[in-house]
């Protein structure tokens, strides 16, 4: 049986389709009695998908060297999954150093205008890096027109399937908790620092002058904290439909965020200018465009058919569907 299988299997025949095929469903229960460390008589694709049924800690536990192949995959997909968040978050730090640097240059005619356009700046490049730059990569359509659509539609997975949650949603979920955590760390470890450095240098001022900036305090950025808040919000709602987990941890990171925040303003920042309403405006009309996303994200989430399978209406049932569609 093994051999015809060999022989007639496609290469592009997935695990849902093992599962629901009644062929492909009697060569998983010739597996569930061959699984031994020296039987190798069915194909890869089928022995990774029975493995995958199992569980990762069952198949280690029970069918390591029998699963040896799959287990090698998951652990490297886990690592690169892993070391993508990081880079993430990464490349949303120097995208932040850079575009401030580069705002100061526009010549804005008020400081508020000025943060203003930097906050909208750093929150759509940190945006587009962190959700829709992975959309479009791993995304794969049929394209016909020019050579740059083909090569960019040319990801893995056509939906939202159950792979797509695998790799790039659990990169997502892996950003969304190291970004949680590592922002208000950052901002800690550096007000720390600063405390070390004003402790260190207290005793070697000269000047009462020297003293005072000494004790200043840095400026509060809050162009960087609107973006980044921004951000975690628009992340968590645009795929808050097919990973809920997204919102506790972007509700922890918000809490974090305004206690930290809040301490660093009061106790540790120098007194900011006065700002006019325009960077809360801006926010409040963002806002509603996060809805919106969520809403168009939610309903194409829901409506793949790789995820949340559905079988066809027959018999009396389908009667019953088509009569109500007819109005009879």
């Amino acid at each position: 049986r093994s051999s015809d299988l060999q022989n007639n299997l496609a290469a592009s025949v997935s695990c849902t389709t093992f599962e629901q095929n009644a062929t492909y469903a009697a060569y998983f229960q010739d597996l569930d009695a061959d699984t031994n460390d020296t039987y190798t008589g069915y194909p890869e694709a089928l022995k990774s998908c029975w493995c995958q049924a199992r569980g990762f800690s069952t198949a280690l536990a029970k069918y390591r060297s029998f699963c040896n192949s799959w287990l090698i995959k998951v652990i490297e997909t886990q690592f690169i999954t892993i070391v993508s968040g990081m880079g993430i978050v990464l490349v949303n730090y120097l995208l932040k150093a850079l575009l401030k640097v580069l705002a100061k240059f526009e010549k804005h005619p008020s400081r508020t205008l000025m943060l203003r356009e930097m906050m909208l700046k750093v929150f759509t490049t940190q945006f587009v890096n962190t959700a829709v730059i992975v959309l479009i990569v791993n995304a794969k359509f049929e394209t016909t027109g020019s050579v740059e659509a083909q090569v960019v539609f040319k990801g893995d997975h056509s939906g939202f399937d159950r792979q797509w949650y695998t790799t790039v949603g659990s990169s997502i979920l892996i950003w969304m908790i190291i970004n949680s955590v590592a922002l208000p760390a950052v901002q800690i470890a550096m007000v720390v620092f600063e405390w070390c450095i004003r402790r260190a240098k207290t005793s070697k001022v000269a000047t009462q002058e020297e003293l005072n900036r000494l004790y200043r305090g840095s400026k509060f950025d809050i162009a960087s904290r609107y973006a980044e808040n921004l951000n975690s919000v628009f992340v968590a709602l645009l795929y808050s439909t097919g990973i809920p987990v997204l919102l506790p941890f972007a509700t922890f990171y918000s809490l974090l965020s305004y206690w930290t925040d809040k301490y660093i303003l009061i106790r540790h920042s120098r007194k900011p200018p006065s700002y006019d309403q325009r960077m809360s405006e801006l926010v409040t009309w963002l806002m509603p465009t996060a809805i919106i996303l969520h809403g168009c994200f939610g309903i194409w989430m829901l409506g793949s058919t790789q995820t949340i399978q559905s079988e066809l209406l027959d018999g009396d049932l389908a009667d019953g569907a088509d009569t109500i569609v007819d109005g009879d």
